[in-house]
Formats: structure tokens, C-alpha cells, sequence
């Protein structure tokens, strides 16, 4: 995925605002000038320091609750 500003109004976009397309598609746009300024998604700043999915999921603990009756 890459973050591209796009220079005119493509759906559901409008020109000047940031989209976040398919790598295919973003060189595709910029190649032919309806994008440009590519960057990478997440953006380096706000990236996980972790891949997500890569570490174990913490499970809550089981409550125990009274039985009725």
C-alpha cells in the first residue's frame, strides 16, 4: 500500500487529498501525473515497532461467576 496526493478529483477522492491505493495503482498514477508525492503506508513515524500478527495474543482471564439457583 502507498499514500499518494492526487492532482485532480478521482472518486472518491478530491484533487489534493491523500489516498491510500495498491501499490500497482499508485505507480500507475504517478507515471502518468494524476499523483504524485508517493510515501509508504503506515508512514515510518507511526509504524508498529512489531509487525502486527507476529506476537501472541493475550487472552483475558476467565471470570468466575456465581451459579443461580
Amino acid at each position: 500500500m502507498r499514500i499518494v496526493t492526487l492532482t485532480r478529483d478521482m472518486r472518491p477522492w478530491r484533487g489534493g487529498q491523500d489516498a491510500v491505493i495498491p501499490e500497482a495503482l499508485a505507480a500507475k498514477l504517478v507515471a502518468s501525473g494524476e499523483a504524485k508525492n508517493s510515501r509508504p503506508f503506515p508512514p515510518p513515524d507511526v509504524a508498529p515497532a512489531i509487525p502486527v500478527g507476529t506476537t501472541e495474543v493475550m487472552r483475558p482471564k476467565r471470570y468466575f461467576t456465581r451459579k443461580r439457583g
